[in-house]
């Protein structure tokens, strides 16, 4: 099968973000498009402009495969229609903020830093309400249903996927090849220059034909060529080194014969 987009990576990079996916939409304006989504996952921001451009564009088809979490789940949830592969993991859970603090803190220092982390906490409220609401509102359960779901944060099997009601069937899904189609969207994405395309005319290909013959007879001659100085100096050896061992043959003959009348 051809996929008209891959997501097989961390969600806000390369051909996996939201940039990329939403110029692939553009140019796909008013036709049927096949989203092939294989990634653990990435950024949040990137996955809710995903979902929201597969529903602004409207036919859109997801085809699961392997592990499927976090991100990767929510940008699904936009498409007309969810397909899972038999090998499919889904993951749903609750959003996350990767936090550092480091260093030697005094008593203000550690109140400063409790609140900046209580408001991070504040926000992933809202931020999993929002994530909860697009669960729900795709499987007809409520957003405490899927909050509940999302808490639990472990890997659901197809079955438990399909009465969630988060996908809409089970099939047997054909990999997309992988390596050749995201390193071409990977060029793009990143505004690399476009791998240049054969065009190659008529004439050209007349040109070559002819260069071809050119070259090959220019091979013949030079094989043939090769064979007559090969055959000449074998000649010319034959002749010096045979007429040689003649003349040594003849020279050694009186004494052989002075040996055996001796």
């Amino acid at each position: 099968m051809n996929y008209d987009i891959i997501i097989d990576q961390q969600i806000g990079w390369g051909a996996s973000s939201a940039n990329y996916v939403l110029e692939r939409l553009r140019e796909l304006k008013g036709q049927p498009v096949r989203v092939y989504v294989s990634s653990f996952g990435g950024a949040v921001a990137d996955a809710f402009r995903i979902q929201q451009a597969f529903r602004e564009h409207g036919d859109v088809t997801c085809y699961l495969v392997s592990f499927v979490a976090s991100a990767a789940t929510l940008l699904t949830l936009g498409a007309k229609r969810i397909i899972l592969d038999p090998s499919c993991l889904y993951l749903a859970h609750k959003c996350s903020y990767y936090i550092v603090e480091l260093g030697q803190m005094n008593e203000d220092e550690l109140r400063e830093a409790i609140a900046r982390l209580a408001k991070n906490a504040d926000d992933l409220v809202t931020i999993d309400k929002v994530a909860a609401n697009l669960y729900a509102a795709r499987s007809g359960k409520t957003e405490e249903e899927m909050v509940a779901v999302m808490k639990e944060a472990r890997w659901l099997s197809c079955d438990e996927v399909l009465r969630l009601g988060l996908a809409d069937e089970v099939q047997t899904i054909v990999s997309a090849d992988s390596q050749i189609a995201q390193a071409l969207a990977n060029i793009s994405a990143l505004g690399l220059p476009a791998i240049p395309k054969a065009d190659v005319s008529e004439e050209d290909a007349e040109e070559d034909d002819a260069d071809a013959a050119d070259e090959a007879e220019e091979e013949e001659a030079k094989d043939t060529f090769n064979l007559g100085v090969s055959e000449m100096l074998h000649s010319l050896f034959s002749k010096t080194f045979g007429s040689k061992k003649k003349k040594e043959d003849t020279n050694q003959n009186p004494q052989d014969n002075m040996k055996e009348d001796t």
